[in-house]
C-alpha cells in the first residue's frame, strides 16, 4: 500500500518535469493531449480528444472523454491519406462521442469513429469510417475502404470485400463473400435479401 501511494505522489511530479521532451514514456496512466509530444503510454491513456497527441500510443485502455465524434470528420480528410497522424490504441478504447485512432482490440464508442486501420472489433451507435477493416465493425452508417470480415449496420458501403456485409442496404465495389439485406450490389448483380460474389 505504501508503495503504491509513492508511486501516485510521484508520477504526477515526473508528468510535469518530463514536459519538454520531445517523447515521453508513461507507465500505468498518461494524460492526453500533449501538444507536439509524442507519448507511450502502458496502461492507461486518458484525454478529451486524444487525437490532438498524433503519432502516440496507447498500450492498454485509451478513455477518451468526450472524445471528437463527428465534428472531426470535416476537418481530417479522407481516411487512406492520414494513416500516420492517428494516434494509436492496442488494446481497449473508449470514446463517449468517438474517435481517430488506429486500433488492435476492441473499440467502443458513443456517437462514431475514423481511422486507418481497425483490427478486432469495432461498435458504435453511428458512423465507422476506415481505410482497412480486419475483424467486426458494427455501426449505423459503415464505410470501408478495405474489409476483411464481417460489416453489420444500416448501411454499409466498401471498396473492396473480403467477407460478409448484413445491412438494410450493402454495397461493394468488390465482393468475395456474401450480403444480407434488404437492397444488395456488388461488381456482379444486385439483388434483394441476399446476394454473393466469389
Amino acid at each position: 500500500m505504501k508503495i503504491l501511494f509513492l508511486i501516485l505522489l510521484i508520477y504526477p511530479i515526473q508528468l510535469f518535469s518530463q514536459e519538454n521532451k520531445p517523447e515521453i514514456k508513461r507507465n500505468f496512466i498518461a494524460i492526453f493531449p500533449k501538444k507536439n509530444k509524442k507519448i507511450t503510454a502502458n496502461g492507461i491513456g486518458i484525454g478529451p480528444i486524444l487525437a490532438a497527441s498524433p503519432k502516440s500510443k496507447i498500450n492498454g485502455l485509451a478513455l477518451e472523454i468526450p472524445g471528437i465524434g463527428i465534428i472531426g470528420q470535416f476537418g481530417k480528410g479522407p481516411v487512406d491519406s492520414i494513416s500516420i497522424n492517428y494516434i494509436k490504441v492496442n488494446g481497449i478504447s473508449i470514446s463517449a462521442l468517438g474517435t481517430f485512432s488506429n486500433t488492435n482490440g476492441i473499440s467502443i464508442n458513443g456517437f462514431g469513429s475514423s481511422g486507418y486501420q481497425n483490427n478486432g472489433l469495432f461498435f458504435s451507435l453511428g458512423f465507422a469510417f476506415f481505410a482497412k477493416g480486419n475483424g467486426i465493425i458494427i455501426s449505423g452508417f459503415n464505410h470501408c475502404k478495405d474489409l476483411k470480415g464481417l460489416q453489420i449496420g444500416f448501411l454499409n458501403s466498401t471498396q473492396k470485400a473480403r467477407g460478409l456485409q448484413i445491412g438494410v442496404t450493402n454495397y461493394s465495389n468488390d465482393l468475395k463473400g456474401i450480403q444480407i439485406g434488404i437492397w444488395n450490389v456488388n461488381n456482379k448483380r444486385k439483388l434483394p435479401l441476399i446476394n454473393w460474389n466469389f
